[in-house]
């Protein structure tokens, strides 16, 4: 009797395992059916292409090229308000005769402004001391640049101490460091201390037109130089070190080196800092104003550009002839800027092929004079 109940109980547990085993695979089965099911239709995806209609074609061309003007709206906004538009309405006002700016009223449209400009001795004064004051800051402000930049590149004792000391004047205020510049040229000031030193008498730096531009010039090099400086400095940096090695394994001196390497890799630096350097000296009027407390030199002998158009804007001059003098420099910089990269593609003129072109052309004109003849 109990072994029936122990084959019956048996029998019922296989019969359960049984069916939880086909439950089990009808479960897999049907798993795999839907993994079958979308690995198909993912396929039928990919190989049939999406079609879109013609009218969202146009729409997506469209967009695609809105967007990005949208992302630099801001920008273009900010360039048209503040740059764009006050150089078309300086260029109109210049060409407002009589213009008075409280009203709006203008006698005419013409080159009368222009006219008395060249009429006027204080803008000539001005033409003349701002082309003086950028032919003598450029060049040398580069060369002692070019100069401490090469100083700095090299390996020496204290070279954070003269880092330091080159470019603490990008740090500090122009208008601070006139006042410091004043001071040193003062009449008991630094240098005339030091020329006393040798027994000589103080000499009338600031007072005198004799050297009013030398202490405009030598302010300008030496607000200018630590900008230069860091500039060439990272550019030197730059220059490949295999170069120097194979020079010095073919026993080059270091001027050769520098002569051969370093300047002929910097000239493209050096132009752009050279038209930066002259935009800026263009539009010199901090440092005039610092150094001579607000006049225009000790004898109104250091007028510039910029200054002149500050004296007819605040000192109850005409609008429109300062809107002229503005239109003036702007054309000086740009005409500036262009001669100084004319000058990079000039140094890529082959003139060995010019004059050999010459030579041939040369004879081949005298063959047919003499076949003429």
């Amino acid at each position: 009797m109990k072994n029936k109940q122990a084959i019956a109980s048996n029998t019922t547990t296989i019969n359960v395992d049984s069916d939880s085993i086909v439950q089990q695979s009808t479960l897999d089965a049907n798993r795999v059916a839907m993994h079958m099911v979308i690995e198909n239709s993912l396929k039928a995806t990919k190989d049939t292409p999406i079609t879109y209609s013609k009218l969202e074609k146009i729409k997506y061309k469209v967009w695609a090229k809105i967007v990005p003007w949208l992302y630099i709206s801001p920008f273009l906004i900010a360039i048209l308000v503040f740059s764009v538009y006050p150089i078309f309405n300086t260029l109109f006002m210049s060409f407002k005769e009589d213009y008075n700016y409280i009203n709006g009223d203008y006698s005419g449209i013409g080159f009368g402004n222009y006219e008395d400009l060249f009429d006027n001795r204080f803008f000539i004064q001005a033409i003349g001391n701002t082309l003086t004051y950028v032919v003598l800051v450029v060049p040398i402000t580069l060369a002692f640049a070019i100069l401490f930049a090469s100083m700095l590149n090299k390996q020496m004792k204290g070279k954070a101490l003269f880092q330091t000391a080159f470019f603490l004047p990008l740090v500090t205020s122009s208008i601070a460091i006139g006042y410091v510049w004043q001071f040193i040229f003062s009449g008991n000031g630094l240098i005339n201390w030091f020329v006393g030193l040798f027994g000589a008498e103080s000499i009338p730096w600031l007072t005198s037109s004799k050297y009013s531009m030398f202490v405009l010039v030598s302010y300008g090099v030496w607000n200018g130089i630590p900008f230069a400086t860091m500039i060439l400095l990272s550019n030197m940096q730059r220059i490949n070190k295999r170069y120097y090695t194979s020079a010095r394994m073919d026993n080059a001196s270091s001027w050769q080196q520098f002569k051969k390497i370093t300047l002929p890799m910097m000239i493209p630096t050096i132009l752009v800092l050279a038209v930066l350097n002259m935009l800026s000296s263009l539009k010199v009027f901090n440092d005039v104003f610092v150094l001579f407390n607000g006049e225009p030199g000790p004898f109104s002998n250091l007028y510039t550009l910029v200054y002149f158009v500050y004296q007819n804007l605040q000192g109850g001059g005409s609008r429109g002839t300062a809107a002229a003098v503005a239109i003036l420099l702007m054309m000086i910089a740009f005409i500036g800027a262009i001669v100084v990269f004319a000058l990079r593609n000039f140094r890529k003129i082959n003139f060995t092929k010019i004059f050999k072109r010459r030579e041939k052309l040369n004879g081949i004109t005298s063959t047919l004079d003499t076949q003429q003849q």
